[in-house]
């Protein structure tokens, strides 16, 4: 029941199921932690003071979107690291151990943490506040999964409807590095309601992906650049 039902075989669809999983963690303490990462800075006026030291600006960007990706690390790769860990020692022969999983933890943790890590401080930076952070954040993660899922599964509506969910776009890519079909799962209704491929293609997901990290980073350059420093 274990290996067939939760997928705890050791095998890529378990690290796969616990990134889906863990995730939803980290993009809850993401929404509650980003106001403070950059908001605070802009409502006590400390950014002109930092950026009137001896520094780029752009040093300061890297130095909150490092703070993000060490966070998403700790939460995500690393229990991921110690689980393959787990399974090498549990192995009876550690010579064929499936090395694959080591590189594809590593990339589905490189996808959350380039992706995430410039998306979180660009919408700190533009909503500053806790509370419309919270709401941003709500609609990225529940919002936008109800309405994917509504075009795709229910009015059977092409699966790149899907694009809009940022989560599962994540999933997808994340999926691929681990070389495992990026399955929803559902129930059998759904199943039969959907006669067409779930998911959108990985090079779309990809691309979709690359185009939200363009798009943080000229915003967030065009917001620290409009700072006045302090002389």
């Amino acid at each position: 029941t274990l290996q067939q039902q939760l997928k705890l075989a050791g095998d890529a669809e378990t690290y796969r199921n616990f990134f889906w999983f863990q995730g939803y963690f980290v993009m809850a303490i993401l929404a509650l932690a980003g106001s403070t990462l950059v908001g605070d800075d802009y409502q006590h006026g400390s950014l002109p003071f930092y950026l009137s030291k001896p520094i780029h600006r752009w040093h300061y960007v890297l130095g909150k979107m490092v703070a993000v990706a060490v966070f998403i690390d700790m939460l995500t790769t690393l229990p991921g690291l110690v689980l393959f860990i787990e399974g090498m020692l549990l192995s009876d022969d550690v010579t064929k151990a499936p090395w694959h999983l080591l590189w594809g933890v590593l990339g589905y943790g490189m996808v959350l943490t380039v992706v995430l890590s410039p998306l979180v401080v660009a919408l700190a930076s533009w909503l500053r506040r806790r509370v419309p952070l919270v709401m941003v954040w709500t609609g990225l993660l529940f919002f936008c999964r109800i309405m994917g899922d509504f075009l795709v599964d229910v009015l059977r509506y092409p699966p790149q409807w899907r694009l809009i969910d940022l989560w599962n776009l994540m999933y997808v890519v994340g999926s691929w590095c681990l070389q495992t079909s990026a399955d929803l799962g559902g129930g059998e209704r759904v199943r039969q309601l959907s006669q067409m491929t779930r998911q959108p293609p990985v090079e779309q997901a990809a691309l979709v992906l690359g185009l939200i990290v363009v798009a943080a980073a000229v915003y967030l350059h065009t917001r620290i650049r409009a700072v006045e420093v302090v002389a």
